[in-house]
């Protein structure tokens, strides 16, 4: 099994793989988004390549610097086809994501599943992982809203007020 960083060239693998893990898209949005995360070199896509050379498995790991402390890396996708798994691609991406994350000076690493993932989790658990809590994600879309800007510094008097 060989662990290579992915390229645009093998996005047609990777959309399969997202559509896998039951997030269907095209090799052209997967193309666009691979070459976004290389022009950011807080971001790590790795490929795992079976005997064969065909895409078996894939890991996003990103860099994430905070305020409040040192950051960590947060590993945002670990994708391992069907038929591949069990035999330690999943493994092998995890751990090169911690030697990457070593060699940014970041031994501290995170990653989130959805609860209702159970083989992953004990999969996670036997590769080192502990659950650290049990949380709420919320999503929001941004829309233009009727409040003013508050990055807009011409709204504000001298005392910091609208």
């Amino acid at each position: 099994m060989q662990i290579r960083p992915a390229s645009p060239s093998d996005a047609a693998a990777l959309a399969d793989l997202l559509g896998e893990l039951g997030y269907p898209t095209d090799s052209g949005t997967v193309t666009s988004r691979i070459l976004k995360l290389h022009a950011d070199t807080s971001n790590q896509v790795l490929l795992a390549l079976g005997a064969s050379g065909r895409v078996v498995g894939a890991l996003h790991a990103q860099d994430v610097a905070l305020l409040a402390s040192n950051g960590y890396i947060e590993v945002t996708a670990l994708i391992v086809s069907d038929s591949a798994r069990g035999h330690g691609v999943g493994t092998r991406l995890l751990d090169a994501a911690e030697h990457w994350a070593m060699a940014r000076g970041k031994p501290r690493m995170l990653l989130r599943s959805n609860a209702t993932r159970v083989e992953a989790h004990r999969f996670y658990e036997r590769n080192g992982w502990q659950n650290m809590k049990t949380g709420y994600t919320f999503e929001k879309t941004a829309a233009a809203s009727s409040r003013p800007n508050p990055l807009n510094m011409e709204h504000v008097d001298e005392h910091g007020d609208d």
